[in-house]
């Protein structure tokens, strides 16, 4: 009986974690509806297949379920460069909102399941470099 409760008071926590973890993630992924709005229309792509976030010198946009997660990277690669592009533009627009961004992550994910859970397709970093420019960071 004992083993029945505690797997039960264990199951309740380990849920009340994922849902304030989702929870949390949801409202950190709509922080700025017009880079969102920026990012999807850089690329003629629906809004909903696009989250953004910012945390500290780090910008990243999510691209959630892409046509792309099925092409070679190189797709991922032009249109992470397009959605770049944009961006930054929209950063030299707004000035020192963003002036401590150093990294910009394009992360392509397939998202699914119930729970939800998100599979990492690709990710596409660009790095601030000496010159203030945007580059495509290569490994």
């Amino acid at each position: 009986m004992k083993y029945f409760q505690f797997t039960l008071w264990f199951g309740a926590v380990l849920m009340s974690a994922i849902v304030g973890i989702n929870s949390a993630t949801a409202q950190t992924n709509v922080s700025d509806e017009a880079m969102r709005l920026i990012a999807s229309s850089s690329v003629s792509m629906p809004e909903s297949q696009f989250e953004v976030s910012s945390d500290g010198a780090v910008f990243t946009v999510l691209r959630v379920n892409s046509m792309t997660n099925a092409s070679p990277h190189q797709g991922r690669n032009n249109e992470a460069n397009a959605i770049v592009k944009a961006i930054v533009a929209e950063f030299k627009q707004r000035g020192t909102q963003y002036s401590d961004i150093n990294t910009i992550i394009v992360q392509y994910v397939e998202r699914s399941g119930k729970p939800v859970h998100d599979r990492i397709i690709d990710r596409i970093d660009f790095r601030r470099s000496a010159d203030g420019k945007f580059e495509l960071h290569v490994t």
